[in-house]
């Protein structure tokens, strides 16, 4: 199983190389499903430029962040970090959206374990819990 960082990068690759897979994803992914910060920058930025009409290549890409110290190399290897099909995009997205919903579980179960040693009303925990 690929980890996060991996599929983060699948999946910005095939959106780099390949500008239509964009329509297999649009409603799906969204930019915080991203845990790596540069990757979460590019996503944006990527659906940015999509949505206005503009193709995106690794140049148009850093031309739009090279000013948040994003480097050409690093988005040249991000864009030829994935074997260059399409075919795999919903597969990757599917499984970074699985790994941010687990990781959010997780929060949240730290969060009730923490609410549960607290010495309050548990009508008042409970509160605390739902928010």
């Amino acid at each position: 199983m690929q980890n996060s960082y991996e599929i983060e990068a699948g999946i910005l690759s095939i959106l780099i190389n390949f500008n239509n897979s964009i329509d297999e994803v649009c409603g799906l992914l969204k930019p915080e499903h991203f845990s790596d910060n540069v990757h979460r920058t590019l996503f944006t930025e990527i659906s940015a430029q999509l949505s206005r009409g503009q193709a995106v290549d690794v140049l148009t890409l850093f031309d739009a962040v090279r000013s948040r110290k994003i480097g050409l190399d690093a988005i040249n290897a991000i864009a030829q970090s994935h074997a260059h099909t399409d075919r795999t995009i919903r597969r990757l997205t599917n499984a970074l959206i699985d790994r941010y919903k687990e990781t959010k579980l997780a929060e949240l179960a730290h969060t009730i374990a923490d609410l549960a040693k607290l010495d309050a009303p548990v009508s008042e925990r409970l509160d605390r819990a739902a928010q």
